[in-house]
């Protein structure tokens, strides 16, 4: 809004006055040290509390550190079962064209930066998660000529964002424990991001996936 009036597009900023208007960088700092790393016992709660239909998705985003994108564009083609692989190549990205151009629209793409050629990045895939994917291709089947473990509820189309965070993060949530809490990427493979809006880098135990078969 500053750079609007500073260009005279318009005659103030009209977010001055709003209370608690500005940026939360301050906020995030002071929580950002309050963050703790979550027990085996209390990832595997929030797992069990997910909805069936998307619980492999959070498997795969805590077991193999994807992130959201990239966990909702899993396709059957990009896991290697017999090699205990899983090829990140893909992501669901809400910035396509539109015939408008105001609106960005939703797609499956190769993720930033790499071109198609590329293979993206293969990451190891723990037994747990295997069982998790085998059990979920079983009960929803894949969608759609790509193959898709987890389009929209309704299977018309890809999954939102919009509707993951609602829908499907809150309510593995639910507990009262889990209130405030959310999943972020940490750019490892064996550290996983679990932080609250407060305090948004806080790590997935290391080594969870190990310590998810042995417990």
């Amino acid at each position: 809004m500053d750079w609007a009036v500073a260009n005279e597009i318009i005659g103030r900023n009209p977010c001055k006055k709003v209370k608690g208007a500005g940026s939360r960088a301050k906020e995030i700092r002071e929580h950002k040290s309050t963050a703790r790393r979550l027990t085996t016992r209390e990832v595997l709660a929030m797992l069990d509390a997910a909805p069936s239909r998307y619980r492999a998705m959070l498997w795969l985003m805590a077991g193999c550190g994807l992130r959201l994108g990239e966990a909702m564009a899993v396709s059957r083609d990009q896991i290697d079962f017999k090699g205990e692989t899983l090829r990140v190549d893909f992501q669901i990205a809400e910035d396509g064209d539109t015939e408008s151009g105001r609106n960005s629209a939703i797609q499956r793409r190769h993720i930033r930066a790499r071109d198609e050629g590329e293979p993206g990045r293969t990451v190891p895939l723990p037994p747990n998660v295997a069982f998790e994917l085998r059990r979920h291709i079983k009960n929803h089947g894949v969608w759609g000529p790509e193959r898709l473990l987890f389009p929209n509820v309704t299977r018309t189309g890809y999954l939102y964002a919009s509707y993951f965070y609602p829908k499907i993060w809150m309510q593995a949530l639910s507990k009262d424990r889990w209130s405030t809490a959310r999943l972020t990427h940490s750019g490892t493979t064996t550290g996983h991001g679990f932080c609250t809006p407060e305090s948004p880098r806080t790590m997935w135990p290391t080594g969870w996936a190990t310590a998810v078969r042995t417990c």
